[in-house]
């Protein structure tokens, strides 16, 4: 089964969407389609992802736009797109995040109010390849229990919980003077004292969370 481009997407009849970036991308080839509202998705994805969001927690200034698509370049995004319409944050392409893709050559697709996103994601999902579809079930599913860990009582214990589970990985949550905040699970002696010593080396005084773990140092503000 041949790969699924940006241009596949853009030609889909039932999908309707349009591009705010000419034909840069247009090649692009998509792995899959993913909601998130994250000002910084790039530890969650994997390359190759459509991107799909309304904007709801974005800074829709220059600086703020540039900074969230330079993280959505930094973890290897397809193409980024934009969802409007009646009840939603945005009616129209917001400037600042139309100049900003431009900018980093990022495809930015406008999806209208009458094609939600899950359209969008099973449209991917039907053309993906077999041994694609089970990475991509695994993919909505986490996003799933994250989306649920995140609205309950203890979002940040459930996010460690959640991403301890499917990476292995140990994480200590710390604030920027080394004050811990959140471990999960396995968190020992060593691994806390390894964490509290990198926070002088990595970290300046400031607002905001570091997280260490297996894959490295997260900010978390």
């Amino acid at each position: 089964m041949p790969v699924i481009t940006v241009q596949d997407v853009l030609s889909a009849p039932t999908l309707r969407l349009t591009s705010m970036s000419g034909t840069a991308g247009v090649n692009n080839p998509i792995t899959a389609a993913h909601v998130s509202e994250l000002t910084r998705p790039r530890d969650w994805l994997q390359g190759g992802e459509l991107l799909m969001t309304v904007g709801l927690m974005l800074s829709m200034t220059e600086s703020g736009c540039r900074d969230y698509v330079r993280d959505c370049v930094a973890g290897g995004v397809a193409a980024l797109c934009l969802g409007l319409g009646h009840g939603l944050p945005y009616q129209a392409p917001p400037a600042p995040l139309v100049e900003a893709a431009r900018e980093f050559g990022v495809p930015l697709l406008i999806a209208p109010h009458s094609v939600p996103f899950i359209a969008i994601t099973k449209w991917t999902f039907s053309r993906s390849p077999e041994e694609e579809k089970r990475a991509l079930e695994d993919a909505i599913e986490l996003s799933y229990q994250l989306t649920a860990v995140a609205a309950g009582p203890s979002p940040l214990s459930g996010l460690l919980g959640t991403w301890r589970s499917v990476s292995g990985s140990l994480c200590a949550v710390l604030d920027a003077s080394g004050g811990v905040v959140q471990l999960s699970d396995g968190v020992d002696a060593a691994f806390l004292q390894d964490a509290e010593d990198q926070v002088g080396r990595y970290t300046t005084p400031a607002r905001g969370w570091t997280a260490f773990g297996g894959a490295g140092r997260r900010e978390l503000e």
